[in-house]
């Protein structure tokens, strides 16, 4: 480096602190994985919803205790964009061996049918 000039120097300086950067954002950058805290539940037989908290629960057995009822009727259920809830797919196995019917739920097209009750917290 003893026979570059100043200029030069300079540049590869900055080019090596800009490569360190770079690098250093690509390995530090927010990847968008967010873990949820909380899950929407419903209960299929009654159509009331539940806020569910996964932190202080340390997650959920699907069906999830109701609390009020005591019956194991709680599933996850998702809202789209036109304002209808859906329980997905994957959990609707774990309605046949309930000992609740599971009227609020269309098992053609999993749609809930809510009760007009307000969201009741899961502590």
């Amino acid at each position: 480096m003893s026979g570059m000039k100043l200029w030069q120097k300079i540049v590869i300086v900055i080019g090596f602190v800009g490569a360190v950067v770079l690098l250093g954002r690509l390995i530090l950058k927010d990847d968008g994985i967010k873990i949820k805290s909380k899950e929407l539940m419903v209960d299929v037989s009654s159509g009331d919803l539940f806020e569910y908290s996964l932190k202080k629960n340390k997650g959920s057995m699907i069906p999830a205790k109701n609390p009020d009822t005591g019956e194991y009727a709680l599933f996850p259920v998702y809202r789209d964009d036109d304002g209808d809830y859906y329980i997905v797919g994957r959990y609707m196995s774990g309605m046949r061996d309930l000992d609740v019917e599971p009227t609020a739920i269309d098992p053609s097209t999993y749609r809930v049918t809510v009760s007009d009750s307000k969201v009741k917290k899961i502590r």
